[in-house]
């Protein structure tokens, strides 16, 4: 929660109105998009396949049968969940490969007799034992974050769609009950001993 000195601070700083320059302005324009991990708005990126997205949404709906719009907002949250965690291994593998390229060299350096052709396995274990921490440590909690949400909203879904089963076997059980109660000619209710309202 900012404090009364940073939330004036920022209303001096929004009166200023912003950037001023062409430069400026496109670099904010890009300040949420630096990887898409955590973007609330963006789903699919410009290079990504809009039709994949797509496929992966009707599927989540086909399986999950959601029930209301109540139900199908929390299926496409699972299936933007689930986009973002597609993304993040594709960022991981990213990083990964670019590691490994670029640890080589320093393995040599680091490792006594080392590989000429080191695999890309150990070439990352180097980069793990000499690369700062913050640069695995951010992509380890966002994609933690991207999994837990995953997670949490088929929580959810599974809590809401048990509770409308439940509540449709409810009222099938009243119905059947129901029926059991007969009418005769003479307006005059008899009830079957096998069934008890």
């Amino acid at each position: 929660m900012p404090s009364e000195r940073q939330r004036e601070a920022n209303r001096r700083n929004g009166r200023l109105g912003g950037p001023k320059t062409q430069q400026g302005k496109r670099r904010s324009r890009g300040n949420t998009l630096r990887h898409g991990l955590t973007s609330t708005t963006l789903v699919v990126l410009a290079e990504e396949n809009g039709r994949e997205y797509q496929e992966i949404l009707r599927g989540f709906r086909e399986s999950l049968q959601p029930g209301g719009a109540f139900e199908d907002a929390l299926v496409a949250r699972l299936a933007q969940t689930h986009w973002r965690g597609l993304r993040s291994r594709r960022v991981e593998t990213g990083m990964l490969d670019i590691t490994a390229a670029s640890q080589r060299d320093l393995a040599r350096q680091v490792v006594e007799d080392c590989s000429e052709h080191l695999d890309p396995h150990k070439a990352i274990g180097v980069a793990f034992m000499t690369a700062p921490p913050d640069q695995w440590h951010n992509w380890l909690r966002y994609d933690t974050t991207i999994s837990r949400d995953f997670f949490r909203t088929l929580d959810t879904l599974t809590r809401l769609q048990h509770a409308r089963r439940m509540k449709r076997a409810g009222e099938a059980s009243v119905m059947v009950a129901a029926g059991a109660a007969e009418v005769s000619d003479s307006g005059i209710r008899s009830v079957s001993q096998d069934h008890h309202p």
